[in-house]
């Protein structure tokens, strides 16, 4: 037999699920402050934006999986020890945020008739490439989405 890991076939466990949550939430909103901060200042780089995207698919594809974890809502309830807390309401409602983000993300970013994303060219000078960096002009209906998110997350 093998030792289980966190991607293994055992489940995770309650505590294993519940600290895993916490830290996905923690760094989406270290991320999303990020992403915040220059959407209102100097800009953002198409490939920021793209490895935010990446990251924000699997926060929400970890999350589901943690959320369906039987007993999960009740754990983390006892957890943070607030009888006017709900818990499994915040959990959801940060999860909605995360897909409302990705789905402004699919929607606005800049593509071509066939999906192809338009972000990246070569560089005039040889093989390099170099990505679009959008303003903060351009991303001020993205600082709405990511202060939604950012109010879900404590």
């Amino acid at each position: 037999m093998a030792f289980p890991s966190l991607t293994g076939s055992t489940p995770i466990t309650l505590e294993a699920g519940w600290e895993q949550a916490r830290q996905i939430a923690a760094t989406l909103k270290t991320q999303a402050q990020t992403m915040l901060s220059g959407a209102q200042g100097a800009g953002v780089s198409a490939q920021t934006i793209l490895s935010y995207s990446a990251y924000l698919d699997f926060a929400n594809t970890t999350l589901q999986t943690i959320g369906a974890i039987p007993g999960i809502a009740a754990y983390a309830q006892a957890q943070i020890g607030s009888s006017t807390e709900n818990i499994a309401s915040d959990f959801n409602a940060m999860v909605a945020a995360i897909q409302n983000t990705i789905s402004w993300l699919r929607t606005n970013f800049p593509h071509d008739g066939s999906g192809n994303l338009l972000c990246v060219q070569f560089a005039a000078s040889g093989g390099q490439q170099v990505y679009t960096t959008f303003t903060s002009a351009q991303l001020s209906t993205f600082v709405p989405v990511l202060q939604a998110l950012l109010a879900t997350i404590d």
